[in-house]
């Protein structure tokens, strides 16, 4: 078959062809979006830190230590003394007045959030928080070394089945440092908790 009669073959061919037959085929489909909608967190704080009455060493510094590492899951208040160590001691009598009501212990907090979901715990730095003497500001002691209960995996459970909502019960604890002469009166001042979902 010579140039020509093939050439004349494929045009014929080419010609016959609709020009459905030419064109590009398309196709559609259908593609899914999913949301889920899950209950904000919230945290609230039941108690806080309160190391009680100490006092001042003869000289250098000493402290108290609200120590939680040995407390398990709690659904309130954990009331316990501190350690102390450095010539200060911890003494129960007067460790609660008409504004400091809460016993001696550790911070107790919920958290409430999505069932089964688990959160992250994110306490103060060390070296950055300071509290106040009550009526002079001025005169401080420093806290340090916060540390919580809640190690490992912090898990929203439900306290009951019919709950909408889980919920998670920690406690915080802290070491203050007492300088020796430090001025007598209760010192006061807000640390910053938060959580979040991991």
């Amino acid at each position: 078959m010579n140039k020509v009669h093939q050439l004349f073959m494929l045009g014929a061919i080419v010609a016959g062809l609709s020009p459905a037959a030419l064109a590009q085929n398309t196709a559609t489909g259908t593609g899914n979006a999913s949301a889920r909608v899950i209950e904000p967190l919230a945290l609230q704080n039941i108690s806080p830190i309160n190391f009680g009455s100490l006092t001042d060493p003869s000289s250098g510094s000493g402290y108290a230590l609200m120590d939680v590492s040995g407390i398990g899951p709690v659904t309130g208040p954990t009331p316990q003394p501190p350690t102390t160590g450095g010539g200060v001691d911890a003494i129960a009598q007067g460790s609660t007045d008409a504004i400091h009501t809460s016993p001696r212990g550790p911070a107790t907090f919920y958290a409430y959030g999505e069932p089964n979901f688990t959160i992250a715990i994110t306490l103060p730095s060390n070296g950055t928080f300071l509290i106040s003497r009550m009526g002079n500001p001025s005169d401080k002691l420093h806290v340090d070394n916060f540390h919580t209960n809640n190690v490992g995996t912090a898990q929203l459970v439900k306290a009951n089945p019919s709950d909408e909502v889980g919920v998670l019960w920690f406690v915080v604890g802290a070491k203050v440092t007492v300088p020796a002469g430090s001025p007598t009166g209760w010192y006061d001042g807000t640390f910053a908790v938060s959580v979040n979902y991991n």
